[in-house]
């Protein structure tokens, strides 16, 4: 184990932890996996710790509703209740609400010694916390001091571009903090603060993290300064997956989104011929029908019909 365990955060409901060990940086962000599986992360962790001294990066562990991550149709009668709008069934296979889970989140943010805390899941995120600004298919949301982070998709965006799926988890919760930290960052296409509308758009983000000269003149020289450190350690950081076994997950993974939701198959008109012989086809391949029964000879008693009332 080449990591530190005294970065890992450990919330229970009986108690409120205080570690000594944890630095008075002005920074100290903890993540937070649900289900994520990013289980290599700590490793960067230390990386970014050594690199600079502003932020502070700790693991966070907490029980948790397995109901919280679990998308399907409760999402869509959710975002319906809350904005009004529309989600079919297959979006909302792929979402999970943000503020239950901004809620459950909450209380962990209050109890340990953090100032951020960024909750990594898997599946993508509706947020309907705001009905006049709401989004699904997100990659990241926030409520104050809390981060909701959207691993769906990451691995395979982030071996196409070369780097370690802990870098991409990284690069994307620094960058929400930034936003939330920072007054006047916008959304700019091709910097680390990009919105992805298009989800691919996050690959060539994943593969070079940086910060235009626009949000440089506007971010203060105590963030900027680690900030650049940061991304060059998610630049140069290799972790422990070879280009070998990124092209492996990025094939496995593309093939599990292919198979895994449904196709829609194109819809064609059959000529009057060619339709008239596939349906004889078809009706001669049907089972005979058995023959019909003769009719009693008691005759059947007449059914009795319920009267309805009619509304007025």
């Amino acid at each position: 184990m080449d990591w530190t365990p005294d970065r890992v955060l450990v919330y229970r409901r009986s108690e409120t932890p205080k570690p000594a060990t944890v630095p008075a940086r002005t920074h100290r962000i903890g993540i937070w996996d649900l289900n994520a599986s990013a289980g290599s992360l700590p490793r960067l962790l230390d990386a970014l710790e050594d690199a600079q001294e502003y932020f502070s990066f700790y693991s966070v562990e907490a029980p948790f509703q397995i109901s919280l991550t679990t998308p399907g149709d409760h999402v869509a009668a959710e975002w319906k209740r809350k904005t009004g709008g529309a989600m079919s069934r297959d979006e909302a296979a792929l979402n999970v609400c943000a503020s239950p889970i901004f809620k459950a989140a909450k209380p962990i943010l209050d109890a340990l010694p953090i100032e951020w805390l960024v909750i990594a899941v898997d599946s993508m995120i509706a947020d309907e916390s705001d009905p006049a600004d709401a989004w699904y298919n997100l990659f990241a949301s926030t409520s104050g001091h809390l981060v909701l982070l959207s691993t769906s998709d990451l691995r395979e965006f982030a071996a196409e571009a070369g780097r370690p799926f802990e870098s991409a988890v990284v690069g994307v919760a620094l960058s929400m903090v930034l936003l939330e930290t920072v007054p006047g960052l916008a959304r700019t296409p091709g910097t680390i603060f990009d919105f992805c509308e298009k989800r691919h758009d996050i690959v060539r983000v994943i593969r070079t993290p940086r910060v235009d000269a626009g949000h440089r003149a506007r971010i203060p020289a105590e963030i900027l300064e680690p900030t650049d450190r940061i991304l060059e350690v998610l630049t140069g950081y290799t972790g422990s997956t070879t280009p070998a076994q990124m092209r492996r997950v990025q094939k496995v993974l593309k093939k599990k989104r292919t198979t895994g939701r449904k196709k829609t198959l194109p819809t064609t008109k059959l000529p009057a011929v060619q339709f008239k012989s596939l349906l004889t086809k078809l009706t001669a391949s049907l089972p005979a029908q058995s023959p019909k029964r003769r009719p009693s000879a008691k005759p059947r008693a007449a059914r009795t019909t319920k009267k309805t009332l009619k509304r007025r």
